[in-house]
This record gives structure tokens, sequence and C-alpha cells, in this order.
């Protein structure tokens, strides 16, 4: 005599006869939660009931946060405005080393006869410069200054 066996029907049907799992029903495990000291209930209940002796802190009396003491609070001795006005304003200029700048006039990009401005350094693409960060200008840097030379 041979029957067809359903796998997993044991668990199927241990699962069915359970109660459906709801918040009403869950229960933490029996010694997870260890019960909570009660301080401070009664006459003599534990004394300074934890807080320690006199004071702000037993009293539980304690000063607003950012209370330095009586001392002027930090936020209180700066400005409201202009502490760091125009910082971020001040205009940065791309560098432009020495070296390179050599670099572009051995390829024949900058003609060294010519005063060499900005306008000859972004058409021999030697700068790039951004109108929306308002940098019309180049920093010079001193590297490797000793390998400049300049025909006259």
């Amino acid at each position: 005599m041979s029957f067809t066996k359903k796998t997993g029907g044991k668990a199927l049907d241990v699962l069915q006869n359970l109660p459906r799992i709801t918040l009403a029903n869950l229960r933490p495990e029996p010694g997870a939660k260890k019960a909570e000291r009660r301080r401070g209930r009664g006459q003599h209940g534990g004394n300074r009931s934890g807080r320690g002796h006199k004071g702000e802190r037993q009293r539980g009396t304690r000063p607003r946060l950012g209370f330095e003491g009586g001392q002027t609070p930090f936020y209180l001795l700066i400005p409201k405005y202009g502490f760091n006005e125009g910082h971020s304003l001040r205009p940065q200029y791309p560098p432009l080393t020495l070296k390179r700048l050599q670099y572009l006039i051995d390829l024949g990009r900058v003609d060294p006869t010519q005063p060499i401005d900005l306008t000859q350094l972004v058409n021999a693409r030697g700068v790039t410069i951004q109108p929306m960060k308002r940098d019309y200008g180049v920093q010079l840097v001193d590297e490797v200054g000793s390998s400049f030379i300049s025909a006259q």
C-alpha cells in the first residue's frame, strides 16, 4: 500500500494549529529582561538614590544646554553677520608654473616676442578660465624656475 507523502506536511499542520502571531501575544523569553531598580521610594529608599551628594545634579535643576556658568556663551560671543564675509568671494586664480609656460613656448603655442597676456594663454590652451567663478587671471608658480629660457 503506497500513498503520496507531501513534503513538510507535518510542519504545515503544526503551523496551522498554532495561534497567529500578533503584537498582543508577543512576550520576551523568561529571564531575558531584568527588573529595574526603583530608586528613591519611601523613607531611606536608597539614601541618595544614585545621584550623588548635593548640588544641581542631585536636585535635578541642571541649567539649559549651552549655559557656561555665567560666562558669556560662545553663541553670543561671535557676531551674527560678517565674521567670514567675502571669504568665499576672494579670487583664487588657477596656477601656471613657469615650466608649463616654457613648454607652451617650446611647442610654439605662445609667442615670446609678444607680451604674454591672458588672451594668449587661453588661446594656447595653457589655462582655462571659468567666467562663472570670475577668475580672470593666473597665479604664476615658480616650480623649477631655473630652466626658464626666453627669447630676447
